[in-house]
């Protein structure tokens, strides 16, 4: 009799320090998510906080092949009045002008090396207040009075695989003047969106033009400034 209950009270406080162990575990284990929880959504919020009201920098500094292989290339900021957008553009290499017309607001990039202007080759940033939505704004790229078509050039090419996150789709177009080679012209056009300032989303369009003799130079310059396109908390 005196085994058995010694046997019992044995089996008790086995029962209780398990018990005890357990809750023990579970305690610490709370503890341990709940430290882990604050420690990576508290500096993430404030770090988002921070980053969506800073402003673009003036200055940027990015790695580049322009043909004497790879260095660095100094982009200065260009912002337009009124647009949600930033552009940064290889310095003394392209100049920046805005522009408002009856159809909406434009960004014209003239590729300007050596401080000499060429006319044929530029990137177009356009806003057009027609149209609100991405179906319209496809519309109004592929329509016969839109921003390809109307200068006579022709689109060879569509793809929504398009490497810059507030890309939509991509256009691919060319003209050819006169059947020879050295003067086909040719160029991207991109649909753009973003969102404004109370969440609404809007979308524009980004043409890229040049002689196909320039392709090799000006497409690695305009991809720098496609490349680093910041959208900015502005009314629009």
């Amino acid at each position: 009799m005196k085994h058995f209950s010694l046997f019992v009270l044995t089996g008790l406080y086995s029962l209780l320090f398990t018990a005890c162990f357990f809750r023990e575990a579970a305690s610490n284990a709370d503890t341990e998510e709940s430290v882990y929880l604050s420690s990576t959504e508290t500096p993430n919020g404030a770090l988002a906080e921070e980053e969506s009201s800073a402003s673009p920098p003036q200055n940027k500094v990015v790695m580049s092949n322009l043909g004497q292989g790879v260095q660095e290339v100094n982009l200065d900021l260009f912002e337009a009045e009124g647009l949600p957008i930033a552009v940064y553009l290889p310095s003394n290499q392209f100049q920046g002008e805005s522009v408002e017309g009856e159809s909406g607001k434009e960004i014209h990039l003239f590729y300007e090396p050596n401080g000499e202007r060429q006319s044929d080759v530029q990137i177009h940033f356009w806003f057009p207040e027609a149209a609100t939505t991405l179906e319209e704004v496809r519309n109004l790229v592929l329509s016969p009075e839109g921003p390809i078509s109307a200068q006579g050039l022709t689109i060879t090419d569509r793809t929504e695989v398009v490497s810059y996150p507030w890309a939509q789709e991509k256009f691919v177009y060319q003209r050819m003047d006169d059947e020879a080679a050295e003067s086909l012209e040719q160029g991207f056009a991109f649909i753009g969106e973003y969102t404004d300032s109370v969440g609404k989303p809007g979308f524009f369009i980004v043409m890229m033009q040049y002689p196909a003799k320039q392709a090799t130079t000006f497409e690695t310059q305009a991809a720098m400034i496609l490349d680093n396109v910041e959208f900015v908390d502005k009314a629009f």
